[in-house]
């Protein structure tokens, strides 16, 4: 007899003869796979009352634009990238591997160098630019590996969480930090995002991935910026987590933070953006409304629209 345990669902249907599926700690259902579909397996990893919400991309009132990139590039890596960002708009940003897609968005916040191009960022009322060393005061990001660049891993939930937030969190006595404001802070993001913890000591190498998340997630939450970078924001999760973090791309949008998400997996964007942009070899080569269909993405990606 083996037993395998796994979250994604096509090994699951390739490999086993039974399936049974845990909630929060609890047996909730299972059954022989020959009998069971993944929309039956979804259902019970995250409940009945929210498998609309896993499936349906959210309609919102989208406002005026807070960023535009024109003419970004990088030798050999991106070239003359060139969009714009609006309130309460989720931009899905996709293309093959290699395209260059998180590469944007590390230009976009300083982490790599660029040979040109400018970003405007609306400050005040007004679209001013800004240097990418400066786009931080602006942006929020989570980078494509949470474990290696989003997360401290041997610091505690707290520590993590606090980290983009310190200014604030020090009153007016920077760099000493306001210990009970701290506390208060991280606590509301905890409640809010129902990140599953210990304790807010409890040291983040231990949460799953989608807590993991959630805990970058609530770090900028706590910055509260114009606009969040998003790369493959659900790789690796369970469909619990999945779920979760559209639910948070969602209610960011509709409180009208604009948002870049980048993914390699093509459902994933399609199930949160208002629109996309598609790249290939360094380029946007294609904008395309919220009604597109996946053969017409793949065929931008692929270079043959």
């Amino acid at each position: 007899v083996v037993i395998y345990i796994s979250h994604l669902l096509d090994e699951v249907f390739k490999i086993c003869d039974y399936a049974i599926v845990l909630r929060n700690g609890e047996t909730v259902g299972g059954g022989p796979v020959k009998g069971l579909t993944y929309d039956d397996i979804v259902r019970l990893m995250i409940g009945s009352k929210q498998i609309n919400q896993y499936y349906s991309r959210q309609s919102r009132q989208i406002g005026d634009t807070v960023m535009q990139v024109e003419g970004l590039r990088r030798k050999g890596i991106i070239e003359e990238i060139s969009f714009s960002l609006r309130k309460g708009e989720v931009v899905g940003l996709w293309g093959l591997l290699g395209s260059g897609r998180t590469e944007v968005a590390r230009a976009i916040m300083g982490l790599d160098p660029t040979d040109g191009g400018v970003i405007r960022i609306r400050i005040n009322g007004k679209m001013q630019p800004v240097r990418p060393s400066d786009a931080k005061n602006w942006i929020g990001m989570l980078t494509e590996n949470r474990r290696e660049e989003g997360l401290l891993l041997p610091m505690s939930v707290k520590y993590n969480m606090s980290l983009a937030n310190l200014y604030a969190l020090s009153g007016k006595r920077f760099p000493f930090i306001d210990r009970k404001l701290e506390n208060q802070q991280v606590k509301k993001y905890i409640n809010r995002l129902e990140i599953k913890i210990s304790g807010i000591e409890q040291k983040v190498s231990t949460l799953s991935g989608g807590n993991q998340q959630k805990v970058i997630v609530g770090r900028w939450l706590q910055k509260n910026p114009l606009i969040y970078l998003m790369d493959e924001p659900t790789r690796g999760l369970d469909v619990g987590a999945k779920a979760d973090i559209r639910n948070i791309i969602n209610e960011l949008a509709e409180s009208g933070a604009a948002l870049l998400v980048i993914s390699s997996e093509i459902e994933e964007i399609m199930s949160v953006s208002d629109r996309y942009l598609v790249m290939n070899r360094g380029h946007i080569v294609a904008e395309l409304p919220a009604e597109a269909t996946k053969e017409e993405l793949m065929a931008a990606a692929a270079g043959v629209r």
